[in-house]
């Protein structure tokens, strides 16, 4: 078959041919191999270190995939192709990082603004040049829209993460190597989790 406009023809029927894009010819789409997990929106709790009273949260990410999201589109939507959708969406997906590498700033489908900036602190003295910008990342800013739906969502699980001291490396500064062999007079890096100081000759080095 040849490709048309970037669409092959596959000869369905004389007066109704489905029309595919070449960039999925050859690619299985079996919808009952996409998986949705039903899980509870979690958040994790940790215990301020610096106000005993209060704890900070963390989310458990729960990641709903491309596949996921339009096969949500495809159920909920009678006559919508799956193949058509998986075709636009890349093609959105192209064409917003297109002009990003031009340097606009892309309203991302009304949910928020995707924008480059500055990979970090731009050197040079009090003359810096463009060869001294340290590339450039993508930032995301969320739209109103976003935040609303965001703000309308509510927990339905907490877990209280556990407080223990953890130490997860001990390594020898003289040598730098961490195989629990230390050097005697020299420095120690500990490297853990919710570890406290301690004692007349303890430090933070």
């Amino acid at each position: 078959m040849k490709c048309r406009s970037g669409f092959p023809y596959s000869p369905v029927r004389r007066r109704l041919r489905h029309r595919i894009p070449c960039s999925m010819r050859g690619r299985k789409y079996d919808m009952l191999k996409l998986e949705k997990k039903d899980t509870k929106l979690t958040v994790l709790l940790n215990k301020n270190q610096l106000d005993d009273s209060t704890h900070v949260g963390k989310l458990i990410r729960n990641t709903f995939s491309v596949e996921n999201l339009i096969q949500e589109i495809v159920e909920n939507n009678t006559g919508i192709d799956y193949l058509m959708v998986s075709h636009a969406g890349e093609l959105f997906k192209r064409e917003i990082l297109r002009q990003v590498q031009k340097g606009y700033a892309v309203n991302v489908l009304g949910l928020g603004t995707l924008y480059l900036a500055p990979g970090g602190a731009v050197k040079g003295g009090d003359n810096p040049s463009v060869t001294d910008i340290p590339g450039f990342a993508a930032r995301f800013t969320p739209s109103a829209e976003a935040q609303e739906a965001a703000s309308s969502v509510q927990a339905e699980l907490l877990v209280k993460n556990d407080t223990a001291p953890l130490v997860s490396s001990i390594m020898n500064l003289n040598t730098g190597k961490s195989d629990g062999v230390l050097t005697a007079g020299k420095g120690v890096r500990l490297t853990g989790s919710r570890l406290k100081t301690g004692g007349t000759g303890s430090g933070i080095f």
